[in-house]
C-alpha cells in the first residue's frame, strides 16, 4: 500500500514539475498556436483576456441576477396571511389542514364584532385567488362605500389596483 501512495505521490509530482513548473516561453507559445494565435502580440491577448473577463463577468450577473430576482407576488396569501397574525393576537389560529376560506368563515362565526370585515377579507380573497382579474371600474365600484375620497384614496386605489395586477398608472 505505500509502495502505491509513493508511486501516486511520485506521478503527481512529476505532472506538476512537467505541467506547471516547465511551462515556459516556448510552451506557451506552442498552446497559443494550438489554440489559433499564430503570431501573438501583447494587443491581442490583452484583447482576448478583456474579451474573456467580460464575458465571465456578464454571464456571472446574469446568473446571480436570475437567482436572486424578486419573487413573485402572490397578493392574496399575503392579504390572507396579514389577517391570520391579527386573529393570533386574539387567540385564534387557522387549523393544520384548514383553507384560509374555512379559516375566514370559522373566524367570522367565533369573532362576531369583526365578522362582517372578515367576510369582506374572505371575499376579496377569493376574488383575487380565484377569480378574474378585476377591471378598473370593478376596483372603484368596490371601494366607493367603503372608502372616503380624501387625499388617501388614490394611494388605496393604487394599492388595490397593484394587488389586482393593474397598472398603477392615472385613469
Amino acid at each position: 500500500m505505500w509502495l502505491q501512495a509513493g508511486r501516486a505521490w511520485d506521478l503527481v509530482n512529476d505532472f506538476w514539475n512537467e505541467r506547471i513548473v516547465r511551462f515556459d516561453a516556448d510552451r506557451q507559445l506552442a498552446l497559443l498556436e494550438r489554440l489559433g494565435f499564430d503570431e501573438p502580440d501583447w494587443r491581442t491577448l490583452g484583447l482576448g483576456l478583456a474579451a474573456s473577463l467580460a464575458s465571465f463577468f456578464v454571464t456571472v450577473s446574469v446568473f446571480l441576477a436570475w437567482k436572486f430576482r424578486r419573487p413573485v407576488r402572490d397578493w392574496p396569501a399575503r392579504l390572507h396571511a396579514a389577517t391570520a397574525k391579527r386573529l393570533a393576537r386574539r387567540g385564534l389560529t387557522a387549523g393544520r389542514t384548514e383553507g384560509p376560506v374555512a379559516f375566514l368563515d370559522r373566524a367570522a362565526e367565533t369573532l362576531p364584532d369583526v365578522a362582517d370585515d372578515l367576510r369582506e377579507i374572505r371575499k376579496l380573497y377569493v376574488a383575487l385567488r380565484y377569480g378574474p382579474r378585476p377591471t378598473d371600474h370593478e376596483i372603484r365600484e368596490f371601494l366607493s362605500g367603503n372608502f372616503c375620497r380624501c387625499a388617501g384614496y388614490n394611494l388605496i386605489l393604487n394599492a388595490v389596483r397593484d394587488v389586482a395586477g393593474l397598472s398603477t398608472e392615472k385613469r
